[in-house]
């Protein structure tokens, strides 16, 4: 079964943001391997960037292990593929206030109020897995003795990711431990493509093993 990473695509005609919180208090970076010691809570905080005014059904803010979909997206998808869907809050800095006319001198973006979807969802996946680390081309670094996390070395391109069957919990969206971002099957891919969301690309990374180990 094959198995992709839906991802940003970085394409400019749609809006993008940035996360602003919320996190758990913590201690500053791990003193051992200076990984952040914080865990984002809901609601999740964005402020949207300029460049763009168009909002997709899918925002990226920041990083692809974090999604925002449009209300539209969460009803198709809770129908079809469990997921949780935690609150999301808009930000804009107090200093900047939308235009009485926009003009070329300023760069477009999304103004609060916003006059688009009134709600939003950060998307988290319900399902996880492991990976087969023998079958994948992943390097496993270190094991930090401080804080726990374990810390991989992940090809950016050419991933040959092999999910160990054993330990997937059956769902089409999931995460795989070690790594920082969302991964489903083809499934999912081909049914978001049917829907034509926009703002919402896929790298395919690997595999399901057949078999049970």
């Amino acid at each position: 079964m094959r198995i992709y990473h839906p991802r940003d695509p970085r394409d400019p005609a749609y809006a993008s943001a940035t996360i602003r919180g919320t996190w758990t208090p913590g201690r500053g970076p791990c003193p051992e391997c200076m990984a952040s010691t914080s865990e984002l809570l809901a609601p999740l905080v964005i402020e949207w960037e300029p460049g763009s005014d168009v909002v997709g059904d899918f925002v990226w803010p920041g990083v692809d292990n974090v999604v925002v979909v449009s209300d539209r997206v969460r009803r198709a998808l809770e129908e079809q593929f469990p997921c949780d869907f935690r609150p999301v809050e808009m930000r804009q800095d107090p200093g900047v206030r939308r235009p009485a006319k926009q003009t070329g001198r300023r760069k477009p973006r999304v103004w609060l109020p916003h006059r688009g979807p009134p709600l939003w969802w950060w998307l988290v996946p319900l399902g996880s897995a492991k990976l087969d680390m023998k079958a994948s081309n992943w390097t496993f670094e270190k094991h930090c003795s401080t804080c726990g996390k374990e810390h991989w070395r992940v090809p950016r391109e050419d991933r040959h990711t092999i999910v160990d069957r054993s330990s997937w919990t059956g769902h089409d969206i999931f995460t795989i431990r070690g790594a920082g971002w969302i991964f489903c099957t083809e499934k999912v891919r081909i049914w978001i493509a049917g829907q034509g969301f926009l703002n919402v690309a896929f790298t395919k990374d690997g595999l399901i093993s057949e078999s049970v180990r």
